[in-house]
């Protein structure tokens, strides 16, 4: 039961960096997009 709860919140935690980490790249690429090209 330990074990099980151990992983649940160690999947919680890597999916939580996994969002942080596509949020700063959606928005970098966001704001790459909004500056001017030419």
């Amino acid at each position: 039961m330990k074990t099980m709860r151990g992983n649940r919140w160690m999947l919680k935690q890597m999916l939580m960096v996994f969002i942080n980490l596509n949020y700063n790249g959606l928005s970098e690429a966001r704001g790459a997009a909004r500056l001017p090209t030419s």
